[in-house]
């Protein structure tokens, strides 16, 4: 082969070879990496060995090239990537131990895999025995042609993969702990080096690892990985190698078990307006509700709260009847929300900024017979058959009505209320949610902390779903409910009322998240428990809160 085939051959391995490996770590990678190595022994059992052997022969592969292919569809399934590339020594002597990139190349295979495609394991093992083959018959490449490469970009491989033969008498002098908790300034170390000694009767080896990067748990997570998706490439060599399973069996019942224990004893026959009732009993006289310069007790809220549900109640409000409520945000929007539910009917949220046609829409669709709102915000032209409750021409009439609870005419699996989508992939839709469902959110739970310590801040708007929780959260145990006076947040103004009123628990947009951890950071500093979500979170900004706000716990609720 001529010097200009060599070239061109190992031009094609290393061409974008700085594109790294996305192993994940348990700590971040710093622009100084550390030095510090750790070791990682195991054995594959004789059972999995004698598999393995037998499964080599049937294929009529190398024992070597099927281990080296199973450790690339490992890094496969924890990068996502299907460009992967490792080195592996020319000799056994761990002569990777480079002081630079072109030593590395001269003295190590640089084995480059196309994983992509979806093939089965079968396959990819031709494509491996053709990789390594083709990096073998380039090998003995000449050190003059190395600066013509490095002008290219030599990046060296972040993993490297050492299997050795090797005779019985040579085991006591295996290399399993020689480089453990050394520094190795000025030689340029792999993230991770699995290498495998076969002496014929079973397989033992280490992973020599970064120990500034991952823990000493995640190294044996990776080897019970590899030990499980030997298992399966025995089983099923004809698989894709994105269905072979990886997961140890006690990973499988962590996951599907036990995460999924997630249940509570929570109240769930209880109903909203019940629970609140008997919050109201136990703590009357603190303070429930603040708008603006207004408040109100518990006990306060629920008389008011009881008076419209006896007025919706002389209206027909009853069990799955659906009440429209169009207000601003004030006391009367909480107020009208909690007597809907004491007459036992259900709200159906309409933002006043809603377009005409959606409003009229979304009431005939819930079939809405009344409405609470303002003369102000609601237009005229409404179907005749609802009926109007304008609070500021009817506040007489409602206030004649008794401030005592209401009979109870729900339980927990009635309609609490109908929340529309967007709409902006077709026709609105209306989702129906139960008492009990509310009830699960917001009652003995175990992803965040309510009580009558929590002041919670009333952001979302009413009609979407982060206000269920900003609502319930704090009335139905006991805590504060800060109503925000804008319907749009403006930083300056949204920052100014979290630290006036103490607020310590909070729900974000990403997006507002991301905004006032770059310019109000400071404002948080009340708060305890901070949920976010509606879109991805960028991983800098979650960092500055962690580090910056080491008291308050940060919830993505994407």
């Amino acid at each position: 082969m001529t010097v200009d085939n060599l070239s061109f051959y190992w031009k094609q391995i290393i061409q974008d070879a700085s594109i790294r490996l996305r192993l994940p770590t348990d700590r971040v990678r710093s622009a100084v990496e550390s030095d510090r190595r750790a070791i990682y022994p195991f054995t594959i059992s004789p059972y999995l060995f004698e598999d393995l052997k037998n499964l080599s022969k049937k294929e009529d592969f190398p024992l070597s090239i099927l281990l080296l292919t199973a450790f690339k569809v490992l890094l496969y399934r924890y990068t996502g990537q299907t460009d992967i590339m490792l080195g592996s020594p020319i000799t056994q002597e761990n002569q990777y131990r480079e002081k630079n990139p072109i030593d590395f190349f001269i003295n190590n295979l640089i084995l480059r895999t196309d994983l992509s495609g979806q093939p089965s394991f079968r396959e990819m093992l031709a494509r491996e025995q053709g990789v390594f083959w083709a990096a073998e018959e380039n090998k003995n490449l000449v050190k003059d042609q190395m600066p013509e490469l490095d002008q290219n970009g030599l990046a060296l491989p972040q993993v490297m993969f050492i299997y050795q033969p090797v005779h019985n008498e040579d085991l006591e002098s295996s290399d399993s702990t020689r480089f453990q908790n050394q520094d190795h300034v000025g030689v340029n170390l792999p993230e991770l080096t699995l290498k495998i000694d076969d002496n014929g009767e079973n397989l033992e080896g280490f992973i020599e690892y970064n120990s500034g990067l991952f823990e000493s748990s995640t190294i044996s997570r990776m080897i019970g990985h590899l030990e499980t998706l030997l298992k399966a490439i025995i089983d099923q060599p004809n698989a894709p190698i994105s269905r072979l399973p990886i997961l140890t069996e006690n990973e499988k019942h962590q996951l599907l078990v036990e995460w999924n224990d997630t249940q509570t004893n929570y109240p769930r026959n209880a109903t909203i307006n019940h629970l609140f009732e008997a919050q109201t009993e136990k703590t009357p006289n603190a303070t429930a509700l603040i708008f603006d310069q207004q408040q109100l007790t518990y006990q306060e809220l629920n008389q008011q709260a009881n008076r419209i549900a006896h007025y919706l109640r002389s209206l027909g409000v009853g069990p799955e009847v659906c009440v429209g409520l169009c207000l601003e945000r004030s006391l009367d929007m909480v107020i009208s929300i909690l007597g809907i539910l004491k007459a036992g009917g259900a709200y159906v949220p309409l933002d006043p900024e809603y377009p005409e046609k959606r409003l009229k829409f979304m009431l005939a669709d819930t079939k809405a017979p009344v409405l609470i709102t303002r003369q102000s915000l609601i237009p005229t032209a409404l179907d005749q058959q609802t009926s109007v409750i304008y609070l500021d021409e009817n506040l007489a009439d409602i206030a004649e009505n008794s401030a005592h609870n209401p009979s109870p005419q729900t339980n927990a699996e009635s309609l609490a209320y109908v929340m529309y989508t967007s709409g902006s992939t077709g026709q609105p839709k209306g989702v129906s949610i139960t008492h009990r469902n509310v009830v699960r959110l917001v009652k003995d739970t175990n992803y965040i902390e309510l009580d009558e310590d929590q002041v919670f801040l009333l952001l979302a708007p009413i009609s979407f779903d982060a206000s269920t929780l900003e609502l319930w959260g704090p009335l139905l145990n006991g805590g504060q409910l800060v109503i925000y006076p804008a319907a749009k947040p403006s930083l300056p103004e949204l920052s100014k009322i979290i630290e006036q009123q103490n607020i310590s628990t909070l729900w974000l947009t990403a997006g507002l998240f991301h905004q006032i951890v770059d310019e109000r950071l400071e404002s948080l500093s009340s708060i305890k428990h901070l949920l976010t979500g509606g879109d991805v979170l960028s991983p800098s900004h979650v960092k500055r809160v962690l580090t910056s706000l080491p008291d308050c716990l940060l919830t993505n609720g994407y």
